[in-house]
């Protein structure tokens, strides 16, 4: 069964979720019942921790004057440039992929799925490689047996569709409905 995709008002917030379970990965395989949230506001967290981490430990080296704190608060500070860096290139990553002009093609066949994004991208990964088929908040994923495979993220929004054609080829066991964890 081809699904045809199309640009939608919640790719933003498909794109987000996408990148989070990508950085998820290894959790997943343990654990695909996990709720999944988008990956800039797990960044955002982060930076909020750093900051408070590097003020606490700025007073604290103001009393005490210890050079180990002074070295703590210079590892956070670090801690705080690389994640403002990957905040930025998941913003820019978002910006562009909504941005980016027409759809995609999903197709399910006995064989496996196939992801077409005009002449982009072409990518065809067997059902033997596909541990689960994740359903989230904003979006279908088709989580691979190894990390070398590329992950397969459809939008929320064809999950009847996807449902269907996964039943046609008989691959539901797949299937882990997360859904309800966001209620």
């Amino acid at each position: 069964m081809k699904i045809i995709t199309k640009k939608d008002e919640s790719d933003k917030e498909f794109y987000n979720e996408l990148l989070y379970v990508t950085t998820k990965y290894n959790r997943i395989l343990v654990n695909p019942r996990m709720k999944m949230r988008k990956v800039t506001n797990s960044f955002i967290f982060t930076i909020l921790m750093c900051v408070l981490s590097a003020l606490m430990l700025l007073y604290i080296y103001l009393k005490k004057n210890n050079i180990l704190v002074l070295i703590l608060i210079v590892l956070i500070v670090l801690l705080l440039i690389i994640t403002i860096l990957y905040l930025l290139n998941a913003l820019h990553f978002i910006k562009n992929e909504v941005k980016e002009s027409g759809g995609s093609t999903v197709d399910i066949t006995k064989t496996g799925v196939r992801l077409t994004k005009g002449k982009k991208m072409d990518y065809k990964i067997g059902w033997d490689d596909i541990k689960y088929v994740l359903i989230n908040n904003y979006s279908i994923t088709f989580v691979p047996v190894k990390r070398t495979f590329l992950m397969i993220g459809v939008n929320i929004v064809h999950k009847d569709d996807i449902i269907k054609a996964i039943k046609e080829v008989k691959k539901d066991s797949l299937i882990i409905d997360n859904s309800k964890l966001y209620k």
